[in-house]
């Protein structure tokens, strides 16, 4: 992947648009993004992520849902995943100026390798978005231009409409002739329906009813009316709602509950905020009563546009991405400065308005009439849509857009203060909030702090649950680095319990102040968090508020019954009570004593948190509250905004004082970063791989694959480390990076010879094989100083692909969380003539193993009839692959002409069995015998490579005489292809890879 051109193009100290670094979520599956663009002249921008980019073209009519339509579409530099969620007007006089807007958003699907299909020029694809449907298949022609030139060609399916993109824009041209004055506000046009089919529950839980800054003032006629309204309501009282109401909270649910009583919500991912409107001022303030109506004075001016004087709110502060998720990592960039993106008030309850009470009105009924106060106009203010009943649905279709979970509240309830059961939450993982206790110190190439010592509130006493070091970036390790220090206790905060390894002396110790909430998966048996990971700090919670919805240790997600869980939660709390009762010589602990267990009085109340909140600009002595001193976080009214940019500016001044030490963080393959090389890792960490060094975090239990591949494993080699080996990568099969780590250095010996030397395409997975993969082939920084790079020219200009010569090479490439290994047909020394074709059997629905079986057989037949002889893999997916050695003499041309008629050969002979073309639409039943993999700069899956399968399935390579003793593709998960790995005295292809084969003509 390449932003140079994207870089070069744009200043972005005149621009809104987000630059080259900007942080991108993480996601399931590739997203794409369509969005209008009112340029000098206008067009839709189409684009797909690939490779860790937005993939761009510039489309002057829309793409089309007409089934076989054309659509020109004019490639362009590629953009950064941040440029999803970008709305918003560019300066004139910068590239692009205009306005720009989201048309549509959603995920893609492409089958195969799809930038080895981009690289062909032709792709096959299917969307999922809200407009845009179905199967694409865009082509690359052969036009001449500056730029290449596609045509955007809609398939013939279920989802095909006479309908292009202009038709689903509703007031198009209003919308276009306001944004060209420039006066006029520069409003998204209304997204109209596509069509009527009743909508998935996913789907209703996205469609938000918005409201503007830009309404009528409030009159007396329209308070009036508005009061009439909420008087009719029952439970309403002819009273005006107080002010400063506590907020009403969620418990926490392993399922979410069904039946019509209930309706249900998407959980955001934001800050609470609760705005009390009066005489048609609006003040705002966070679930623990900061003020932040300075902090966040658009949100207030679009409260005051509303058509009432007086109202109550309870939403949510978000900022959206281009799927219309709540990103928190992209709320606390727009809070502070480092990005432009606008800001959300996600309203879901209405607890009082023009002078009535409606806290005992029913919530269907106030939501109701909060869904007319907001209006439709887009803006600031946005209704939180709801769906009714059908909540495990709700709950699962979430999962599939990569929400968090859902919030479930009953219809009939009052709004009650405080934690209620009538509202509670589902979540997809289990995470909850803690508080930190100390730090240890860094290794490695880190800096900053190595992990956070976390405690859990338990009646009065501090109980230490564990430690979490993964989930910081390398700006976060300098934020929250300063906020320790200035946090410095000399005393420990806690005890640690007898079991929990290391010495005392090695912890950091600060003030029980700041509260970080973090994911998990699960607890330990001795009460400790299983594979913890940092998700951010709550400036928004009091450690009141700790563990009011906490799921108990023990308590697991599935279908354990609430009893269960009870049950293994309080026997879980009891063991870990006795542990932490325990002092490190035996003793008991005595609580309330310096170097004890602290009660809640030692640690402070919730005022006192409040006040020893320290932004990290602040240094220890500063005094709160005092102009100048970077204190608005220590008086305990500090917005995430203010508090966020004192973090930045010291974070800033830290890493200038030191330099020489550049941070890495362990997190950065996620963000599409590579990670820089590891320093060498102590034997211990070598001998063990899949194993935390720190003992206190559990992992799941080891797989027997982890000891068959122990078994094989040379020693690390110098300098190769593997961080965070506990991380599981497989989590169905309880597969950690140490575990790939491991396998991959015990077959070492046998995948080198399929990859050393030859150009690669990798597919990394940074939040593992269930989370979101991107393919990776271009060289870029910090990938390993055994990562090499060969400049291969391309129509778009000479590019470096990587490669790799030996064993630490691999390694390098698993530390940053490669799974698949895609080597080119050809090597490094001769990148023009291809030494391998690869013939792809990929079976379609109804096709039967015996089926692919028998078609590789024919293929192997025809092959030698031919004059070439052909070895045979299981995929580890869903086929076969035919491997046929030759001669490195042809080129690349000759070679896909080759592979392109034989194939083309079959399904003429056999349309009843084979197809030749990508097109899904036509592989029902029959087997696709992928051809494409055999163009210059395309690739397969080698020998031995892992897959990023839900059961670790491994390509295997084959003796011909075997393939029929096989149940399946995937016969071969990891612990069975070490067994084979082991058992393996002579290579099966070894006769075929010896002849020196000539491709035939």
């Amino acid at each position: 992947m390449s932003l140079r051109d994207y870089t070069r193009k744009r200043r972005f100290d005149q621009t809104p648009e987000p630059a080259e670094d900007a942080a991108a979520t993480a996601h399931r599956q590739p997203i794409f993004v369509v969005q209008l663009h009112h340029a000098s002249s206008r067009h839709y921008d189409f684009r797909l992520e690939a490779d860790g980019v937005l993939k761009s073209w510039a489309v002057p009519k829309g793409p089309s849902l007409r089934a076989g339509e054309k659509r020109l579409a004019v490639q362009v530099e590629d953009h950064p995943l941040a440029y999803a969620g970008f709305e918003g007007d560019i300066p004139q006089g910068q590239y692009g100026a205009g306005h720009v807007q989201v048309f549509d958003h959603g995920t893609w699907h492409c089958d195969g390798d799809a930038l080895a299909a981009l690289d062909a020029g032709k792709l096959d694809f299917d969307l999922q978005g809200d407009k845009l449907r179905g199967g694409f298949a865009p082509v690359r022609t052969r036009l001449r231009g500056r730029q290449p030139q596609w045509l955007l060609i809609k398939r013939d399916d279920a989802h095909a409409a006479d309908l292009d993109a202009d038709a689903l824009v509703a007031d198009s041209d209003a919308t276009a002739q306001a944004i060209e004055t420039p006066s006029a506000a520069a409003a998204p046009a209304r997204r109209a329906k596509a069509s009527r089919r009743r909508r998935t529950p996913a789907e209703a839980l996205v469609t938000e009813k918005s409201a503007s800054a830009s309404r009528p003032r409030a009159s007396a006629a329209t308070q009036a009316h508005w009061r009439t309204r909420a008087l009719a309501l029952p439970g309403a009282r002819d009273a005006a709602c107080p002010t400063g109401l506590r907020a009403q909270l969620t418990l926490l649910r392993a399922e979410a509950p069904d039946g019509a009583q209930w309706l249900h919500e998407i959980k955001w991912d934001g800050y609470r905020l609760l705005t009390d409107l009066v005489d048609g001022q609006a003040q705002l303030r966070s679930r623990n009563d900061q003020a932040w109506t300075d902090s966040f004075a658009e949100v207030a001016t679009a409260v005051q546009a509303l058509p009432v004087r007086d109202a109550r709110l309870d939403g949510e502060l978000v900022v959206l991405d281009a799927q219309g998720r709540s990103d928190f990592s992209a709320l606390q960039r727009a809070i502070d400065g480092t990005a432009r993106q606008p800001l959300r008030y996600l309203v879901f309850d209405l607890l009082g308005v023009a002078g009535v009470d409606l806290r005992a009105t029913p919530l269907l009924e106030r939501k109701q009439l909060l869904r007319a106060l907001l209006g439709e106009t887009p803006g600031t203010l946005a209704y939180s849509a709801h769906v009714i009943g059908r909540g495990p649905e709700v709950f699962a279709a979430s999962a599939d857009k990569g929400w968090e979970g859902i919030v479930s509240r009953r219809a009939d309830a009052p709004y009650r203060g405080g934690r209620s059961a009538d509202w509670v939450k589902t979540k997809h993982e289990d995470s909850d909030e803690f508080v930190v206790v100390g730090y240890t110190d860094p290794k490695g190439a880190r800096s900053g702090f190595g992990a956070l010592l976390l405690a859990q509130l338990d009646g009065t006493q501090l109980r230490y649950v564990g430690r979490v070091g993964t989930g910081f970036d390398s700006a976060l390790l300098g934020e929250i680095t300063a906020q320790l220090q200035a946090l410095h206790s000399p005393q420990p905060t806690l005890e640690l319990p007898a079991h929990i390894p290391g010495r005392p002396r090695d912890v950091h110790w600060v003030r029980p102040v700041l509260i970080a909430e973090v994911a998990f998966r699960g607890w330990a048996k001795q009460g400790l968090l299983r594979q913890a990971a940092f998700k951010r700090l709550r400036e928004d919670k009091p450690m009141s508020d700790l563990g009011g919805d906490r799921a108990t240790p023990g308590k697991s997600r599935g279908a354990r019954t609430r009893t269960a869980a009870a049950a293994a939660g309080k026997a879980s709390r009891a063991a870990a009570t006795r542990t932490a009762a325990v002092s490190a010589g035996g003793s008991a602990a005595k609580p309330g004593k310096a170097g004890k267990s602290s009660t809640a009085a030692d640690v402070s109340t919730p005022s006192r948190v409040a006040k020893q909140r320290v932004t990290p600009a602040a240094s220890s002595a500063a005094k709160p509250g005092k102009p100048g001193k970077s204190s608005a976080a220590a008086t305990g009214n500090a917005s995430p905004r203010v508090a966020k940019r004192g973090a930045v500016s010291a974070a800033s001044a830290s890493s200038a004082a030191k330099s020489g030490k550049r941070s890495v963080s362990s997190e950065s393959a996620a963000s599409g970063k590579p990670a820089a090389p590891a320093k060498a890792a102590s034997s211990k960490t070598a001998r063990a791989p899949g194993m935390s060094s720190a003992k206190e975090t559990s992992t799941a239990p080891a797989a027997p694959s982890t000891r068959k591949a122990k078994a094989l494993a040379s020693a690390a080699p110098d300098g190769v480390a593997i961080t965070h080996p506990e991380r599981v990568v497989f989590p169905a099969a309880g597969i950690s990076k140490g575990d790939v780590a491991a396998y991959y250095r015990a077959v070492a010996p046998l995948v080198l010879p399929e990859i050393a030397r030859r150009p690669l395409s990798l597919l990394r997975c940074p939040d593992g094989a269930a989370g979101m993969c991107f393919f990776q082939k271009h060289e870029g920084r910090h990938l390993g100083a055994h990562i090499k790079a060969i400049p291969l020219k391309q129509k778009s200009g000479t590019e470096d692909y990587l490669y790799i010569e030996d064993v630490a090479g691999l390694l390098e490439l698993v530390q940053m969380n490669t799974l698949e290994l895609h080597p080119w047909g050809a090597r490094v020394d001769d990148p023009e003539h291809p030494d391998r074709l690869v013939f792809d059997l990929d079976p379609g629905d109804g096709v039967a193993w015996t089926q692919v079986v028998a078609a590789a057989r024919e293929i192997r037949s025809k092959l030698r009839a031919a004059g070439l002889e052909s070895a045979v893999r299981l995929s580890g997916g869903k086929g076969l692959h035919v491997v046929v050695p030759i001669v490195p003499q042809a080129s690349w041309d000759q070679a896909r002409d080759f592979c392109e008629a034989f194939a083309q050969a079959l399904a003429t002979q056999a349309p009843e069995r084979y197809v030749a073309t990508m097109s899904k639409a036509k592989r029902h039943g029959v087997i696709f015998v992928d051809w494409l993999r055999n163009g210059r700069g395309n690739t397969s899956v080698c020998s031995w490579s892992l897959r990023a399968r839900e059961h670790a399935t491994v390509a295997v390579p084959l003796r011909w005489e075997e393939l029929g003793k096989l149940s399946g593709p995937d016969a071969f998960p990891l612990d069975k292809a070490v067994q084979r790995a082991k058992r393996q005295r002579n290579d099966p292809w070894a006769e075929v890879l010896a002849l020196k084969q000539v491709l035939p003509g």
